[in-house]
C-alpha cells in the first residue's frame, strides 16, 4: 500500500498548492477557479459582502472556510516538517499559512476572528462560528509548542490569544457579528452541553497555557468546568456531521493534551475514543468515490443565493464522500489509540489512493489530507519514505501558481511581505490589481474612447 499511497498524497498536495493556497495572504480559499476569473468573478466584492450574499457567513462564496482549511493545512505541513518528511519548499508555504492565520485574527475590529478574507486582505463576512475559533486555537497550540515555528511568530500568536479571548469574554462567550447589527445565525460557545462546552473549555485551556494573563484564564477554565456539575464535560449525542465530529475531536484532543488534571485527562481520552468509534461509520463513504461522479461543475455561487446545503449539490457530493472520510480519519488518528487506528488504516489508505484529487473543486473537502497522512505516519501505520520531487499537475497555470514561483518574492517584494526590494535585484513587476480595481486603460483603448 505505501508504494501506491505516496504518489497519491503528492498529487493531492500539488493540487492544493497550485489551485487553492493563495500565497499572497497565506490563506486557502475554498474552490479552484480559472486564473482569469480570480478574484473578480470568483469571489465576492465589497458590495456583495455588505449585502451578506449569499449569507452572513458567506458559505459557498469561497471565503467561509479559510480558517478551517488553513488551520488543517497548517497542522499537516507542520507535522510533515516535524517528522522530517517535508521538503524545503513546504517551509515557505508553512510561513505563509502562519501569516494567513494571523490576518484572520487581526483584520476585523475589536478582536474578532473572521472565517476568511477577500484577496485584498480587507473584506470579510461578519458572521464567524465556533469551529473557526476551535481550529484557530488548535493551530495556535501547534505553533506555540513546536520548535519549527520562529519565536517572533510565537510571540505574535500569544498576543493575539489574549485579544480574541478577551473579546469572547466580553460577549459572554456568545458569538457576535464583527460588523452590523443583525442577529448572529450560529449558536455560541456559552451553552452548557457536550458540544459547545468542550469547545469553550478547549479555548480556555489554550489561553491558560499561552495567553499573557494565563492565570486569569486558568481560573476561568476551572470555573466553567464546575458549572452545573460539570455539564460541559458530558458526552455528546451521536453526531451525523463529520465536520462537527472533527471539530469536537480537536477540542477534546486539546483538553487531553493541555489539562494537567489526570482524572480529566482520562475522561478526555474516553471521549476521544468514543468519537473515533462514531467516526468509523463515515469511512464507508469511500464507496462513493467513483471518478465519473466528479464531473466538471460550473462554480457560480451568485446563481444560487440560498445558503441551504441542498442547493449546493457539488459541494455536498464532495463533503459527503472524500470530505467525510478524511475528517473521520483525522478523528480516529487524533484519539491516538494505535489498535483503533490500525483497524481503520487499510480503509483510510484505500480512500487516499482512490480519491480523484484532480477533479475536486472544494478545498474544504480535502484540506485534512496532509494531516491524515502525516498522523498515520506518526502512528506507524505506513512507510514514511517520500520521494524527493512532486509531479507537476495539469498544464494550466492557476491563480495560485503565480504566487508559488521561486522568483515571486524577487519580482513582487511588497506582495511577498518585504518592506524594501531585495538588493541587487531587478525592478519588481507592477502589482496585480486588487479586487474591485481596474487596470489603467491602454493608449489604444483611450484613443478608441475619444473616437
Amino acid at each position: 500500500m505505501p508504494e501506491l499511497l505516496e504518489p497519491r498524497i503528492r498529487a493531492a498536495k500539488a493540487i492544493l498548492e497550485t489551485e487553492f493556497i493563495f500565497r499572497k495572504l497565506g490563506l486557502c480559499y475554498d474552490f479552484a477557479s480559472d486564473p482569469e476569473d480570480f478574484p473578480r468573478k470568483t469571489l465576492p466584492n465589497p458590495r456583495e459582502i455588505r449585502a451578506a450574499q449569499p449569507s452572513l457567513s458567506g458559505r459557498g462564496a469561497g471565503l467561509a472556510e479559510c480558517a478551517w482549511n488553513s488551520a488543517l493545512l497548517f497542522d499537516g505541513y507542520l507535522l510533515r516538517i516535524e517528522l522530517g518528511i517535508g521538503r524545503q519548499d513546504e517551509e515557505k508555504i508553512l510561513d505563509r499559512l502562519i501569516g494567513g492565520l494571523i490576518r484572520l485574527a487581526t483584520t476585523a475590529p475589536k478582536g474578532h476572528l473572521v472565517r476568511g478574507l477577500t484577496p485584498d486582505g480587507r473584506g470579510f463576512y461578519p458572521a464567524t462560528d465556533m469551529d473557526a475559533y476551535v481550529l484557530w486555537a488548535f493551530a495556535v497550540w501547534r505553533a506555540l509548542r513546536s520548535p519549527a515555528i520562529s519565536p517572533e511568530s510565537q510571540l505574535k500568536f500569544r498576543n493575539i490569544v489574549s485579544r480574541w479571548m478577551g473579546r469572547l469574554e466580553k460577549d459572554g462567550f456568545r458569538l457576535t457579528l464583527a460588523e452590523g447589527n443583525a442577529p448572529h445565525p450560529a449558536p455560541g460557545l456559552d451553552a452548557l452541553d457536550g458540544i459547545a462546552g468542550p469547545k469553550l473549555l478547549a479555548l480556555l485551556a489554550v489561553a491558560s497555557e499561552f495567553a499573557e494573563d494565563k492565570e486569569k484564564w486558568a481560573a476561568c477554565f476551572l470555573q466553567k468546568i464546575q458549572e452545573q456539575e460539570g455539564a460541559r464535560l458530558s458526552a455528546s449525542s451521536p453526531l451525523q456531521d463529520p465536520t462537527a465530529l472533527l471539530s469536537l475531536s480537536i477540542a477534546w484532543h486539546l483538553l487531553q493534551q493541555i489539562d494537567k488534571d489526570e482524572t480529566r485527562k482520562e475522561l478526555a481520552r474516553t471521549r476521544l475514543r468514543g468519537l473515533a468509534a462514531e467516526a468509523e461509520a463515515f469511512l464507508n463513504r469511500a464507496d462513493a468515490l467513483d471518478p465519473e461522479r466528479f464531473v466538471p461543475d460550473p462554480l457560480d455561487w451568485r446563481k444560487t443565493p440560498d445558503p441551504d446545503p441542498k442547493h449546493w449539490p457539488r459541494l455536498s457530493l464532495e463533503q459527503d464522500s472524500i470530505g467525510a472520510v478524511l475528517q473521520a480519519s483525522l478523528c480516529i488518528f487524533l484519539a491516538g489509540e494505535k489498535e483503533q487506528a490500525m483497524a481503520a488504516a487499510d480503509r483510510i489508505a484505500s480512500c487516499l489512493c482512490l480519491a480523484p484529487w484532480d477533479r475536486l473543486l472544494y478545498a474544504s473537502s480535502f484540506s485534512a489530507v496532509l494531516a491524515v497522512h502525516a498522523r498515520g505516519i506518526e502512528l506507524g501505520l505506513w512507510d514514511q519514505d517520500l520521494p524527493a520531487s512532486s509531479p507537476i499537475v495539469g498544464n494550466i497555470e492557476s491563480f495560485v501558481a503565480r504566487y508559488l514561483t521561486d522568483d515571486f518574492d524577487d519580482r513582487n517584494p511588497l506582495l511577498a511581505g518585504h518592506r524594501d526590494p531585495p538588493p541587487n535585484k531587478k525592478k519588481p513587476m507592477p502589482e496585480e490589481p486588487q479586487a474591485g480595481e481596474r487596470k489603467a486603460p491602454s493608449r489604444a483603448r483611450r484613443k478608441r474612447r475619444r473616437r
